[in-house]
């Protein structure tokens, strides 16, 4: 019998932990500690002290890093993604205020050894995380948001690496005459969007959109005033990154 074990490990036969069973009720009782603590407060007159108490319970468990943490997820507002690889974990918490504008804090956790590395990241609210190979090296593309009011957003894909235990930038996006970047970046105000679009459920597909291959990425072409145009800037996967191709047209969107 295969199974996936909570390393995320192939392996035949049978489940090997990566902890024990006394960890998962250690992390259990933690998770129900927070919930009983916060449930009846106003969420967002507590949320930075819920960050810090999740935070430090993240740093101080090695377990935590294969663990879902599901019912803070149900409960507290609290988004998890892993990469494709199980290599990186990242966290995304609300700090927001109750207002129109979001804030957020966002995290990646991964192993060195037996010990968890936590490293803030300077992202809105992470949304997805793929992951490609430049090089034979691994590729993340983590896309996220952010909202600054409620007709404000902007939306975000940054490349990452782990390199020699550290996880950092990977400048892998090359735009028509500027260096490599390692993010890119465009804004959406609804004051300049078309009327029929106001009611639109994925406004980052039609601003930042990834091919399902991961081979084509397009961003809306915007005008000065950052009105988009329906047009977009194609950047196609190259043996070195993602190389700007030129403009296409709407029905020539990937899909």
């Amino acid at each position: 019998m295969k199974v996936i074990n909570w390393c995320g490990v192939l392996v035949v036969g049978a489940v090997l932990s990566c902890y024990s069973h006394a960890n998962v009720v250690q992390l259990k009782q933690y998770e129900q500690k927070i919930i009983n603590k916060y449930k009846d407060a106003d969420f967002y007159a507590i949320n930075q002290n819920y960050t810090k108490d999740v935070m430090n319970g993240l740093l101080q468990d090695p377990a935590s890093f294969y663990y879902d943490f599901k019912p803070l997820r149900q409960s507290l507002w609290l988004g998890i993604h892993w990469s494709p690889d199980r290599k990186l974990k990242f966290y995304t918490f609300d700090l927001s205020g109750g207002g129109t504008m979001r804030e957020y804090e966002s995290y990646v956790q991964y192993r060195l050894g037996q010990k968890n590395r936590l490293q803030p990241l300077q992202l809105g609210a992470i949304t997805e995380v793929r992951q490609i190979l430049i090089a034979k090296q691994p590729i993340y593309l983590v896309q996220s948001y952010y909202q600054g009011s409620s007709c404000l957003l902007g939306y975000d894909i940054s490349a990452f690496k782990l390199e020699q235990g550290q996880f950092k930038p990977a400048r892998i996006f090359y735009p028509k005459s500027n260096k490599p970047l390692h993010s890119i970046s465009i804004n959406y105000d609804c004051a300049n969007h078309r009327d029929d679009d106001q009611n639109t459920q994925d406004m980052a597909n039609q601003y930042l959109k990834l091919s399902g291959d991961n081979k084509i990425l397009d961003i809306m072409l915007l005008d000065q005033n950052e009105k988009p145009q329906y047009k977009y800037l194609r950047y196609v996967l190259t043996h070195k990154g993602y190389q700007y191709r030129g403009v296409v047209n709407t029905f020539e969107l990937t899909k």
